[in-house]
């Protein structure tokens, strides 16, 4: 349930994603597996505060992804290392991991007073509260988005109601091994409210800045948090508690008791197994590996599969025998749920591309009134250059993402702007031999043959070296031709 899945930056365009190499396919069945098992092993941790238990995992995850973060970080350019210096992507960083600790604080609370089953149901549920978070702030929304928000808002509110009063009438029912009750299912809906507002927070973060680099401080800050707070209301220290292994018996039992009270008892031999498990299975097998998957595969197929999570989690902690069987609420109400979050998801990206599209076709008529006739050619400004005032600027206005690596390929002779991402260079057209003209005319310009839109592209004079610069007419009718190259990208 937690969500590093999201913190993905959208996955490579979608010319990336075209094609799926087989290999790719089961890793996101396992991720899925690897993500569902959080839930029943922290479970196994009982003994372990709930609060420290979070901690635990978010120091141990952070220090996992750290040396690919610092790779990471060291690939950036200078320019983008100061951009994450910045004060307001700091503040934002501490503001996320934050609200990031709050979110893991309160979920892994909830698993110790609910069932499995429940605590991760409610905690996935976060596509409901952003669509029902998106009418209270008068964000648009469609029909669907909405209708898919009150069915799931009836499905979660079947399954407490239902769970809630079967579990008063069998209240003393010694075989249990969990229960449900209303503080733990709000504790779980109190994580997932904590899930939108990091998503929120976030996101113009996450669209430029990479994984592993984003991660990490936001983790480090949400691991300070939960200590701070495990330490405040849970009397977590370094030290640990001395007295706390007392009544145990065994050598063995009274460390593990004093470690479950250390603000590091993860590095403890009785905890260290399935906290490591943590950081790496759900935490790097899992997520990572759909932050991958999100390179060849749809987004949203990814969103869709996670919110099988509870279903699996279930099953999960059934078989390690932390978990009961889901009662029949949580089937009734369980399914209305998940249906509720799909057509919520499905709704919500199908908004998005479309407002997506409205708004380059927008701009796209924009830019054909400043650059070019109605039906797209390419055009010469009226100026005393002679040439449209900034053709690539208005390339990115207008939607097109990374023109550089998008118009790499079918641009021969890309013109250089740093906006684009293209490399910068004095000439325009590669240099010319006299042996590969064909041709001249009287003012001793000549002509190398026809361009790519059928004119003649006039070249200067050879120097001593045989090399023709190209004239300022030849860049003039090669810029036009660039700029119908960007629009078509």
């Amino acid at each position: 349930s937690a969500p590093q899945g999201a913190e993905t930056q959208g996955g490579a365009d979608a010319a990336g994603r075209g094609h799926v190499p087989p290999w790719v396919w089961p890793l996101p069945v396992i991720a899925l597996l690897a993500v569902s098992s959080a839930a029943p092993v922290l479970r196994t941790l009982d003994s372990v505060p709930p609060v420290l238990r979070a901690s635990w995992r978010q120091q141990l995850t952070a220090l996992v992804l750290v040396p690919v973060a610092m790779r990471e970080y060291r690939a950036l350019a200078a320019e983008e290392r100061e951009r994450l210096r910045g004060a307001g992507v700091v503040a934002r960083l501490v503001l996320s991991g934050t609200v990031l600790g709050a979110h893991f604080g309160f979920w892994i609370w909830s698993i110790d007073h609910t069932t499995i089953a429940h605590s991760v149901l409610l905690v996935s549920s976060s596509p409901i509260i952003l669509a029902l978070g998106r009418v209270f702030l008068r964000l648009p929304i469609t029909p669907l988005e909405l209708v898919g928000a009150l069915i799931g808002f009836c499905g979660v509110a079947v399954s407490m109601a239902g769970e809630l009063s079967a579990a008063e009438r069998a209240k003393d029912a010694a075989s249990e091994l969990e229960h449900v009750s209303l503080r733990g299912d709000l504790a779980a809906l109190a994580g997932a409210f904590a899930v939108v507002v990091y998503l929120l927070i976030g996101r113009e973060l996450r669209q430029w800045m990479p994984v592993t680099v984003y991660v990490v401080p936001v983790f480090a800050v949400s691991a300070l948090a939960l200590t701070f707070a495990a330490a405040l209301l849970e009397g977590a220290s370094p030290a640990g508690d001395v007295s706390a292994g007392a009544a145990e018996v065994g050598a063995e039992s009274k460390e593990a008791a004093v470690a479950a009270t250390r603000t590091f008892g993860w590095a403890s031999s009785a905890w260290a197994l399935p906290c490591i498990y943590l950081a790496v299975g759900p935490g790097v097998c899992g997520h990572t590996v759909l932050n991958l998957c999100l390179s060849y595969m749809d987004p949203l197929l990814i969103t869709l599969l996670l919110l099988f999570e509870p279903a699996v989690s279930a099953l999960i902690g059934w078989w390690m025998g932390v978990s009961d069987v889901p009662g029949l609420w949580t089937f009734a109400g369980g399914p209305v749920t998940l249906a509720g979050c799909i057509l919520a998801v499905v709704a919500g990206r199908r908004r998005e591309k479309l407002a997506a599209v409205g708004k380059t076709s927008a701009m796209s008529k924009t830019a054909s009134r400043r650059f070019g006739d109605v039906s797209g050619a390419a055009r010469l400004a009226d100026d005393e250059t002679g040439v449209p005032a900034a053709p690539l600027e208005a390339a990115v206005d207008w939607g097109v993402v990374d023109v550089g690596q998008q118009c790499a390929t079918s641009c021969a002779r890309g013109m250089s702007n740093e906006h684009a991402g293209m490399t910068t260079d004095a000439a325009l057209a590669p240099p010319t031999t006299a042996a590969s003209l064909s041709g001249g005319n009287a003012d001793g310009t000549i002509i190398i043959g026809t361009g790519d839109g059928g004119m003649p592209q006039p070249v200067g004079k050879p120097d001593a070296d045989g090399i023709a610069a190209p004239t300022q007419e030849y860049q003039e009718v090669e810029l036009a031709h660039h700029v119908q190259r960007v629009r078509r990208c």
